[in-house]
């Protein structure tokens, strides 16, 4: 599993408090990358760096501008809306 996020330079302080990476194989975080979801490169560069095909990744987001984004590239992409819903 790997994590996809418009989160900007307090990434690092949030990394620091929860270890959130503990339970990913890879974070890909928009100010690295110099692109912001729903940015069609922001899908782009994770993808290419994991030598993956765009119908081999599953995203999951709660913004449908952000899924709807996903899927235009062909990408499976789930909208997120609660807990209750899993």
């Amino acid at each position: 599993m790997h994590a996809l996020s418009n989160y900007s330079v307090w990434y690092h302080e949030i990394e620091a408090r929860t270890r959130l990476s503990r339970f990913l194989s890879s974070s890909f975080v928009s100010f690295e990358m110099g692109h912001r979801i729903p940015d069609a490169e922001a899908f782009r560069v994770p993808i290419r760096k994991l030598g993956a095909a765009a119908e081999d990744v599953v995203f999951v987001d709660d913004n449908a501008r952000n899924v709807d984004a996903a899927r235009a590239l062909g990408l499976d992409a789930i909208r997120f809306t609660g807990a209750a819903e899993v």
